[in-house]
């Protein structure tokens, strides 16, 4: 595979802020000296420097070939992949594509699942702030505007419900990432107006 990571340049800065979105979910999930690097890095990245994209896109490929690699036939440890994506795909849902890209509504749903674990006790008060300091950092969207109710009725249509239940990808850690199921949905509600 070859990246010429100099054609970032070329993006308006909406693309290039959301696309740092899925950068930070491979942190999240797999790669606390990843994270750190992000929150001590955020001017060097946006000055286009060239090692600093060298670095991310590298680290970022490599997670995601690991995963992969490890879950050929999804049936594991490849869903982790998808953090913050089941709110993501009910916001893009409901806002009309185009409205929030990708990496927006990827922001917003790695908001709500921090949000979650540390309501669900996985994940502490410092590190769930910590986590929000990193997407306020990196100026990602912070508030909802579609109604939770709505939301969660879109949850249902989820590509990642199996067996009648919703797996969500959540943190134990920064750095640490798992599948949970049976989660209250009055839960996933109370997170979601918070983010209102």
């Amino acid at each position: 595979m070859i990246i010429d990571v100099n054609l970032l340049n070329s993006l308006p800065l909406r693309e290039m802020t959301t696309g740092i979105a899925e950068v930070i979910k491979y942190g999240l999930i797999a790669d606390i000296q990843f994270f750190s690097y992000l929150e001590e890095n955020r001017d060097r990245i946006f000055a286009f420097n060239e090692d600093s994209l060298i670095h991310i896109t590298r680290i970022s490929c490599s997670i995601k070939a690991e995963i992969v690699r490890a879950d050929q036939k999804e049936r594991g440890k490849r869903a982790l992949l998808n953090f913050g994506h089941t709110v993501a795909h009910g916001l893009e849902a409901l806002s009309g594509y185009g409205t929030l890209n990708h990496g927006e509504a990827v922001a917003l749903g790695m908001r709500f699942a921090s949000r979650l674990s540390c309501k669900l006790g996985y994940l502490t008060e410092e590190e769930q702030y910590r986590t929000e300091k990193l997407f306020d950092l990196y100026q990602l969207p912070e508030k909802i505007e579609q109604d939770p109710e709505r939301l969660l009725e879109v949850f249902n249509y989820d590509k990642k419900i199996k067996e009648g239940k919703l797996h969500w990808i959540l943190l134990d850690e920064i750095g640490n990432s798992f599948v949970e199921t049976g989660i209250d949905l009055n839960i996933a509600k109370m997170v979601l107006e918070g983010l209102k």
